[in-house]
């Protein structure tokens, strides 16, 4: 049998690297070829290669090198490039990842050239029709043949959509899967280390209790006002929490932090706040299970905080991951970027001991699942 995989940008490759240590468990036993096809969302090194090398994948086959444009350019040269690819390849299966602009590509692709779709992470709804991913995600869900679905809550969401049950499989996450392979790595990151390997400034510091920040969602950063309000909270009304803000600078929000003069505010401050370039997956999740708490915008660290029993502020006024939120059981609240909303929330989180979320089928084993049950649907 034949696979065809379409990776675009990081998020994609913590799912795929539970999809590719499955395929490879079980390529001798049911005689798999796995192709992988590059569409070129993510081209910056330290956004998308580097990540690649570290977890050791195989080859990619295919590069499209698509690059930046807007979401219509994007999605219309990926389909262009990868129409070409599906010519030579004739897989039985292709597969899409998450939902970005790269997911969608691929479905609309696959399907019209009448190939046999899987949507990994698929079922997730924010029902913010604001939010590009939205729109991509209910598309290739509703071409796709089957849909790999991380919890109950999508599993119920797809069938309320009128998506036949026999092709939904609740397999459970498979960034839950790559987490569990990777904890005992990245235990063996130094956080001090990680801190001088990738400072952005020069200052001394004593590490005690920090928070670790993220940011890089459009609803936070497009506005100069609403980014400029964020930044002056972590600059000005950050008493009481903890000692410091790690936060691993996303290289299109440095270079707006740059042009807003915001990237010097941040410099001067009263050095609480450490600026650190992109880390690599391994030392990313050692800062995650040592913070006091996360105060992000994220998808993926709200559900790898619930795992690991981090309290976590999200910066959005909706998910589509709710099954990380607290009232289901999860780490995570919403503040949006309301800042009143965001201090009380992060003085909160100071005194909470977050409970780890035993999610079933968050143990491990989805991209074995999701491969089985492909197989099984041949």
């Amino acid at each position: 049998m034949k696979i065809l995989s379409v990776v675009g940008v990081r998020p994609n490759i913590i799912k795929f690297v539970a999809w590719s240590r499955a395929i490879a468990k079980f390529q001798q036993q049911y005689a798999i070829e796995h192709i992988i096809v590059h569409s070129g969302q993510h081209y910056d090194d330290a956004m998308f290669h580097h990540l690649w090398k570290t977890f050791e994948l195989p080859d990619i086959q295919y590069r499209l090198n698509v690059g930046s444009g807007s979401h219509a350019w994007q999605v219309g040269m990926m389909m262009i490039e990868l129409e070409k690819v599906l010519m030579v390849e004739n897989p039985d299966w292709v597969v899409a990842i998450d939902d970005v602009n790269t997911a969608l590509a691929t479905g609309i692709t696959a399907k019209k050239m009448n190939f046999k779709l899987a949507h990994i992470e698929a079922g997730l709804r924010s029902f913010d029709k604001s939010m590009p991913e939205e729109h991509n995600r209910i598309l290739v869900d509703h071409v796709s043949d089957l849909l790999f679905v991380p919890d109950q809550q999508s599993f119920d969401k797809l069938l309320a959509e009128g998506i036949d049950i026999k092709n939904i499989k609740l397999t459970g996450n498979f960034m839950a899967d790559t987490l569990w392979q990777s904890i005992s790595k990245a235990g063996h990151c130094d956080i001090h280390d990680t801190i001088s390997k990738y400072a952005l400034s020069t200052n001394e510091i004593k590490l005690t209790n920090y928070a670790l920040f993220t940011l890089h969602r459009p609803s936070n950063i497009q506005e100069e006002h609403t980014l400029k309000k964020i930044i002056q909270f972590l600059i000005n009304d950050w008493g009481g929490k903890t000692d410091y803000i790690i936060w691993p600078v996303h290289p299109g929000v440095l270079k707006k932090l740059k042009e807003t003069k915001l990237f010097e505010a941040l410099l001067k401050a009263s050095g609480h706040i450490i600026l650190l370039q992109p880390v690599n997956y391994f030392e990313m999740l050692q800062l995650t299970s040592h913070a006091s708490f996360v105060l992000t915008d994220s998808g993926g660290l709200q559900e790898e905080t619930s795992i690991l029993g981090i309290p976590c502020v999200t910066m959005r006024e909706n998910t589509e991951r709710p099954i990380t939120l607290k009232e289901n059981g999860g780490t995570n609240v919403l503040v949006g970027n309301d800042i009143n909303k965001m201090d009380q929330s992060c003085k909160q989180a100071m005194n909470c001991v977050g409970v780890k979320n035993n999610i079933p089928y968050w143990e491990g084993n989805a991209a074995e699942r999701g491969l089985i049950s492909l197989f099984a649907m041949k």
